[in-house]
């Protein structure tokens, strides 16, 4: 388990790596054209570098790393499997179940797990989550931010989050009343970001309404510097 640049959370755990892509398969893949973990795992950082480059991103549980919350004293808030999608339709149960029965021990009840997948149909799978799992989808656009609203409306979970990054056109923002949390971010890296401002404001004049907090990732504050450094994180609704 490693401490992690990304500003909402504390460390990465990733007990299981790799990824298809949404629908994807090991026959034909879908990878994201932005993914960061797929090019860091590519690079052949750390453990990745055992393998040939084109098996590195193939996903794999490392049985090795899952207790590792475990040794961890000081309360964080811990990314789950950041370097892949739990949740892909290619990961078997008895992966995430060994996984998702962490957050469940005492011992480790001040800790807060972040969940977050592009896959969310198999959340429910895991019901009920325990108060300290916070179970978040990845949503890109509105279809596939209401694909997630569909399957959040079937998790019992104590809080439950979207994460707009990359934000690829203007959302809904109405839509966000029914979320707990929401984390905003451009896409990073070579090629045409199409974020824009103007789908950012709606979003926050809505979340300021309805009391819903909000965090704009530092990527999207360096892109539009004139923006409110609203870095919230989940409790109590304003």
């Amino acid at each position: 388990m490693n401490r992690t640049k990304i500003e909402y959370a504390d460390y990465s755990w990733n007990p299981v790596t790799g990824c298809y892509g949404p629908g994807g398969t090991a026959e034909q893949p879908n990878w994201c054209p932005y993914c960061w973990a797929k090019k860091q795992a590519e690079r052949g950082m750390g453990p990745y570098g055992q393998f040939p480059k084109e098996q590195r991103f193939r996903p794999r549980i490392w049985e090795e790393r899952l207790l590792e919350p475990n040794f961890l004293k000081k309360p964080s808030r811990i990314l789950v499997c950041f370097m892949g999608d739990l949740f892909g339709d290619w990961v078997p149960e008895e992966w995430i179940r060994k996984i998702t029965v962490t957050p469940r021990l005492p011992w480790v009840k001040h800790h807060t797990f972040l969940f977050l997948t592009k896959n969310p149909k198999r959340l429910p799978e895991f019901n009920p989550w325990p108060e300290n799992a916070w179970i978040g989808a990845t949503a890109t656009d509105n279809l596939m931010m209401n694909d997630a609203l569909h399957y959040f409306d079937r998790v019992e979970a104590s809080l439950k989050f979207l994460s707009l990054e990359p934000m690829l056109e203007a959302i809904d923002p109405g839509a966000l009343y029914f979320v707990d949390w929401v984390i905003i971010g451009s896409l990073t890296g070579p090629g045409v970001n199409p974020l824009q401002k103007d789908w950012i404001e709606p979003i926050l004049l809505y979340s300021e309404r309805i009391g819903l907090p909000i965090f704009l990732k530092e990527n999207l504050l360096k892109l539009f510097p004139d923006l409110p450094r609203r870095q919230e994180y989940p409790g109590v609704r304003r």
